[in-house]
């Protein structure tokens, strides 16, 4: 028996990373220009990309860049990043 997960609509994705981008604007925490909405709309792309592309090549390192590349989508300040991002 396969249990399948029900899918989460890409709507829906890009409403709660759109949240969080807000929020990480109110803090201080990404850029003041940075459009939240198209900020998601290119995470969730990003996502769906990285996850097609390191199946495609069975290799998940093509993971790997992915966050570094949303923290510079936010303009995330330096100070802000972690160590491991």
């Amino acid at each position: 028996m396969t249990c399948v997960l029900p899918a989460v609509d890409v709507q829906e994705q890009i409403g709660l990373i759109e949240q969080v981008v807000a929020e990480a604007k109110e803090r201080g925490l990404a850029g003041p220009s940075v459009d939240s909405r198209e900020a998601a709309r290119s995470i969730v792309a990003q996502i769906e990309g990285r996850v097609l592309l390191a199946k495609l090549l069975n290799d998940p390192t093509q993971l790997e860049t992915l966050w570094r590349n949303c923290l510079d989508l936010l303009q995330v300040p330096a100070q802000a990043r972690t160590t491991t991002g």
